[in-house]
């Protein structure tokens, strides 16, 4: 994690690529100018966003991985998007492939993953935050473009809260009754951040 200046926070991963973009803000190094597509992805993601950033998808990790859902994720490749946390939690992010044939897959594989996941959330009281989490998920497919937009309210943010607290009080761990939502929520907190990798 990196302060670039007045308006910029570089969070970034491996450190090589992290000095890539150090060198690149002090005129050192290639800027994302030179990745027409990146920057252009970057450009359109929310500019209020608390975060915005867009990223090389790194599919090499994926290469020893065997199941459908990998290999379809293989073809993403450019994820960006954006996140708020001005008021709840609002979260954008975009997996760009080459054609919508091969985005579909990928929108299918989450569309499953997300209706498991309600399903094992439904009708348990103590999950009932996390199932609102799960319900306020839009997945959409645009072209090569596979969408997942989520808004969760401040107050929804104080219910997860507290269900970890109980959890862990559960589980014997004694809870966390100093946790508070307004950390997850970041009431009055604005840290503009950009990531381009």
């Amino acid at each position: 994690i990196v302060v670039l200046d007045s308006t910029t926070l570089l969070i970034g991963s491996p450190v090589a690529m992290t000095k890539k973009a150090i060198d690149a803000k002090m005129g050192k190094g290639d800027t994302a100018a030179k990745d027409a597509d990146l920057l252009a992805a970057f450009k359109s993601t929310k500019e209020a966003g608390t975060l915005r950033f867009a990223m090389k998808f790194p599919k090499e990790q994926l290469a020893n991985q065997t199941d459908e859902t990998s290999k379809h994720m293989a073809a993403t490749k450019i994820l960006f998007g954006s996140l708020d946390a001005s008021a709840g939690l609002a979260l954008e992010l975009v997996a760009r492939t080459g054609s919508e044939a091969e985005a579909k897959p990928i929108h299918d594989d989450l569309t499953k993953l997300l209706e498991q996941g309600k399903a094992m959330m439904g009708g348990n009281e103590q999950m009932k935050s996390f199932e609102t989490v799960l319900n306020s998920i839009v997945l959409t497919l645009n072209g090569p473009d596979v969408k997942l937009a989520m808004n969760v309210p401040s107050n929804t943010l104080e219910e997860v809260a507290k269900s970890f607290s109980n959890m862990g009080a559960m589980m014997g761990g004694g809870g966390a009754p100093g946790v508070h939502a307004a950390a997850l929520a970041g009431h009055g907190r604005r840290a503009r951040g950009r990531r381009a990798g």
